[in-house]
């Protein structure tokens, strides 16, 4: 996979919540509709209590009267209850948004664990968790935006036909959108430094968590500290100016509308003083006026919020990877009948080749073994076979179809891999070896662990498959448990080829015949590819290829 390119924040991030609002688009159009109820009833309401005021002053029945009364009470009712309704649909609609951003942006980030290494953890977590949000709560923003225009044109209509001459000083308010663009691009620098900052702090956390034996060894934690006030300080700062240019933007628009308002009213105040003049239609514009004045303060605040969507999208963009043309191409692969390597090696930083080229054909029932010297980079040979490494030199092949640095093709469900120095996460020893796939039973699962050799009743094991362990090397395993496990997990999927990196170092002689005779006999017709110093393994692999350091 890699970054995409050809990325255009505004473009893109409009795309997306268009995609995103039909993708939930019952709960969006619900929540729409509910909100277009609730500011539709004061406009309404207006209309009446005009019309009330105005049939007050004139010779109208008290029933014509009080029923106005009663529908205005009737209607404030309902306002109030639709509004509560409305509510909890816009809490739906953050959450469900801004979850599935984030599970969206996690899986791309696991296929990628280049992008992971150069963004570092803290900083993966503030993007996961404030950015998703900022695009969720703007994507619940953009139900107000349509409607709120069509009812914001159609309350200026409905002034204009009522007095031209009051409305015309309400139009001031189209002056805030042309002042708006200094500071939306303002805003937009601001927020982008804020993540920015946010994320160093979150990476000097994570990288002081993570060392935290070194710094208390060399008495380094109050220069940690200080480093870190620095972070806060300078974060701090770019926040006040970034909130200061938000709240300029949001009061540009309240303050015009209070200006417009006020010309409006002083026009009313002349208009009455020289002709009769209608208290009904006084009302009217107050009210409408006032209801204007929360559209316009709203307007102001989405164009600053769009920015900071635009950051909060791009920063999650520099996560993301692209899927390339093949990306279910592992799923279109024929079962296996061949593998042919052909003088596969790697690039170094320099240029040259990092081993010497190496070439086999393997297919079915076979086992092919590497070794070699310690640093003579046959994990490094491995990670180029499977496609993860973009410096690969020479050619791969599947049944004849070539696959070379396509990450996609030797991976699950065609390829198990037991990786050297295996990573395990915070759960029971249960759900480190199926990793969510709840495939095998009880039965099964505790089958896999007797072919790996790993005893359930051991100390370090004492609840069986409900053991708990820790993150990270599970440290309460010793070296061969942890191989054992890795083993394990590999062990628990089907798969055509079974890649094994140097798992069984930590065992002793007697264990490490025992799991493999009993893994090979349980898988007879899969092919291995394995990473051993193993003499006994070595005798009984098809094919031994000893991988040697290229000559420089």
């Amino acid at each position: 996979m890699k970054l995409k390119t050809d990325f255009n924040p505004s473009l893109q991030l409009r795309q997306f919540l268009i995609s995103e609002a039909l993708r939930i688009k019952s709960t969006y159009f619900t929540s729409m509709f509910s909100w277009i109820v609730v500011y539709t009833l004061p406009l309404i309401v207006g209309s009446l209590t005009a019309s009330l005021i105005a049939k007050a002053t004139g010779k109208s029945q008290s029933t014509e009267l009080w029923s106005l009364l009663v529908l205005i009470f009737i209607l404030l009712i309902i306002r109030s209850v639709v509004l509560l309704f409305s509510l909890s649909y816009t809490y739906k609609i953050i959450f469900k948004s801004s979850s599935y951003l984030k599970i969206k942006t996690f899986a791309g980030l696991l296929n990628s664990a280049e992008t992971l290494e150069q963004t570092g953890t803290g900083e993966v977590i503030n993007r996961l968790r404030d950015d998703t949000d900022e695009i969720g709560g703007l994507l619940e923003w953009t139900t107000d935006l349509i409607y709120r225009t069509v009812l914001t044109i159609g309350a200026v209509f409905v002034l204009f036909k009522t007095d031209l001459i009051m409305t015309v000083p309400l139009l001031l308010l189209l002056v805030g959108f042309f002042i708006s663009t200094y500071f939306k691009k303002k805003i937009s620098f601001f927020q982008f430094e804020t993540r920015t900052q946010q994320g160093k702090i979150g990476e000097m956390i994570a990288d002081s968590l993570q060392g935290i034996r070194d710094l208390r060894l060399t008495g380094s934690i109050e220069n940690k500290m200080a480093q870190m006030t620095l972070k806060f300080g300078d974060r701090r700062n770019v926040l006040i100016r970034q909130q200061i240019f938000t709240d300029l933007l949001s009061d540009l628009f309240r303050n015009l509308i209070l200006i417009g308002t006020s010309i409006v009213l002083l026009t009313i105040g002349l208009r009455i003083h020289s002709s009769p003049f209608d208290p009904g239609k006084l009302i009217l514009f107050l009210t409408y006026s006032t209801w204007l004045a929360q559209q316009m303060y709203f307007f102001g605040k989405i164009l600053a919020r769009f920015q900071r969507g635009k950051v909060s999208f791009t920063r999650l963009h520099e996560l993301s990877v692209e899927d390339s043309p093949s990306s279910t191409a592992n799923l279109k692969l024929s079962p296996l009948s061949e593998l042919v390597v052909e003088n596969l090696t790697t690039l170094n930083p320099s240029g040259g080749i990092l081993n010497e080229p190496v070439s086999f054909s393997l297919v079915p029932g076979k086992m092919i073994a590497i070794t070699g010297e310690v640093g003579s980079g046959k994990s490094t040979f491995l990670k180029t076979l499977l496609g993860q490494n973009p410096a690969a030199l020479g050619r791969i092949f599947w049944n004849g179809r070539e696959i070379t640095s396509d990450p996609n093709c030797l991976r699950s469900p065609r390829v198990a891999l037991a990786r050297q120095s295996a990573r395990f996460l915070r759960g029971t020893l249960e759900e480190n070896i199926t990793l969510g796939k709840a495939t095998l039973t009880q039965d099964q699962l505790l089958q896999v662990m007797k072919d790996v050799q790993l005893e359930t009743n051991s100390d370090e094991l004492p609840n069986g498959l409900k053991t708990m362990l820790d993150s990270g090397a599970g440290g309460q395993l010793s070296g061969g448990q942890r191989q054992r496990l890795a083993l394990a997990r590999m062990f628990s999927r089907q798969a055509d080829i079974f890649i094994v990196d140097d798992c069984d170092s930590s065992l002793d002689r007697t264990t490490a015949q025992l799991a493999w005779k009993a893994m090979r006999s349980s898988q007879p017709n899969a092919a291995w590819i394995v990473v051993s110093q193993n003499p006994d393994l070595l005798a009984s692999a098809d094919q031994i290829i000893i991988l040697n350091r290229a000559i420089k």
